[in-house]
């Protein structure tokens, strides 16, 4: 499993993410994946990606989704990460309240002024005579002004039934996200039985539909994030059921998905000291500033902010589409997630609008930029291989040898232990089948990671090569 690449975000993101996860302690692909969720909702209503090929600019709405157990600190890592997008809902919550209130007084009025006007028509009807022109001219021009009620548009949608999600979406350039982690729910959602409409969300739509009692729905321009954790046993229950329409359709085909190794068992407290969150703010004001100027009551098909590759950009980026089209060829690397690989192009365009945004260059995007969103959807890649794909399982030795690497690292090397028992590692360690224990410490002495020493009364004792955790993250 590779390291994610976190150098890839702009300094002030990135430091944000060290320091969330060195204070919640949860697997940094999970927190990386929080902070992607948070930006594309900040910025998807106003900015827009210009691919180097195809003539519309595309959202820059982002579709994640992790696979982890309860009690990864998930809810805990978006409650964070996405504080201004909470607040910002708080506030769209007060306000509504105060138009609710003015609302119901400017009906009550327009209501009183009909049944007058009404009553002036039925009248005159009523006399045998015909309504003047004045008091039908009166009339039609009242219905005019039926006063609308106030629609409540909150930024975080955790309702992800199909009412809820399509009333949100209907009209033009509406804006949402929908994040929470009970992604069993959107699975068993009806809307997931026509996954066409999520997929046409993630376009930026139109998405027209039907409903049962005949009237028509409406939305075009859409821009939605999705940011969902969800149970393995849960994912892989939907699957067996779904799975073949869902990735037939090219509905998995648009998530950046990651199945993160847990920290759960090695979540030691060694500062008893309130926590510094300096960096996580200054992330904060980011957000801020990109939903000031993303302000939702604008024209979004007039104010979208456009961004655009320079020069070398586009030449990065196609050489990437053409080595992935190479790749998927059958029997070639990516054969086995076709599907995935063949939106990478457009996924690297939103990553590199999003960071050419939080990174609050100017100009065109960079082949600089273009390179670090490469990175980061590659991490991607490799990771819907190792979830979605039937080729591609991870050998029993290697899974155990990456657990007990980071169990080594975090209970032992960074509290400057270099040495522990090997039974001590067998009773309290991730990996306590015996056999599966030494088969991954054999395969980790013979990659000089570790070495065994015999003790006192025949005790083996595990030593750490400095020159191997050394090189390890801190994270």
């Amino acid at each position: 499993m590779s390291t994610y690449p976190t150098t890839a975000f702009p300094r002030a993101v990135r430091e944000a993410i060290e320091q969330v996860v060195l204070n919640v302690q949860a697997p940094v692909p999970l927190v990386a994946m929080s902070f992607l969720a948070a930006m594309s909702s900040a910025a998807q209503h106003r900015i827009k990606v210009q691919l180097p090929v195809g003539s519309q600019p595309k959202p820059v709405s982002l579709f994640i989704l992790a696979v982890a157990e309860s009690g990864e600190r998930k809810t805990t890592v978006d409650n964070l990460v996405c504080k201004p997008l909470y607040e910002l809902d708080e506030a769209a919550e007060t306000e509504h309240k105060t138009a609710l209130a003015a609302h119901a007084h400017q009906r009550a009025l327009w209501d009183n002024v009909q049944s007058a006007l009404m009553r002036r028509v039925v009248s005159a009807v009523c006399d045998g005579a015909a309504p003047s022109d004045d008091a039908t001219r009166k009339l039609e021009a009242h219905r005019e002004t039926e006063p609308v009620r106030p629609r409540l548009r909150r930024l975080i949608r955790q309702d992800a039934s199909e009412r809820a999600i399509l009333d949100a979406l209907e009209g033009q350039g509406e804006s949402f996200s929908i994040m929470g982690d009970e992604g069993e729910i959107l699975l068993r959602s009806p809307l997931l039985r026509a996954n066409g409409v999520l997929n046409k969300m993630w376009d930026g739509g139109p998405v027209v539909l039907d409903r049962a009692n005949g009237v028509s729905f409406t939305a075009r321009d859409t821009r939605v994030t999705v940011s969902l954790m969800v149970q393995n046993a849960v994912l892989q229950a939907y699957l067996s059921k779904r799975g073949g329409i869902a990735r037939g359709s090219g509905f998995w085909a648009r998530f950046l998905v990651s199945a993160p190794q847990s920290t759960q068992g090695v979540r030691f407290l060694y500062n008893t000291a309130p926590p510094a969150w300096e960096k996580l703010e200054a992330f904060h004001a980011l957000l801020r500033q990109t939903l000031a100027s993303s302000e939702r009551d604008v024209d979004s098909a007039s104010d979208n902010l456009v961004y655009e590759f320079d020069d070398d950009a586009k030449a990065t980026w196609i050489e990437f589409v053409n080595r992935v089209e190479a790749d998927i060829r059958p029997y070639h690397y990516l054969s086995d997630i076709h599907d995935f690989a063949s939106k990478t192009g457009e996924l690297v365009g939103r990553v590199a609008a999003l960071l050419h945004c939080f990174g609050q260059q100017s100009g065109k995007i960079s082949t600089d930029t273009v390179q670090r969103a490469l990175s980061i959807v590659g991490f991607h890649v490799e990771e819907f291989k190792r979830i979605f794909s039937p080729q591609y399982e991870v050998p029993q030795v290697q899974a155990d040898s990456q657990t007990l690497i980071t169990y080594l690292h975090r209970t032992c090397w960074l509290r400057g232990v270099t040495w522990v028992p090997r039974n001590e590692v067998l009773r309290s360690g991730p990996v306590r089948d015996k056999g599966r224990l030494h088969t991954a410490l054999d395969a980790l002495a013979y990659e000089r990671k570790i070495w065994t020493t015999l003790g006192p009364a025949k005790k083996r004792f595990l030593n750490l090569e400095p020159a191997f955790f050394n090189s390890l993250p801190v994270m």
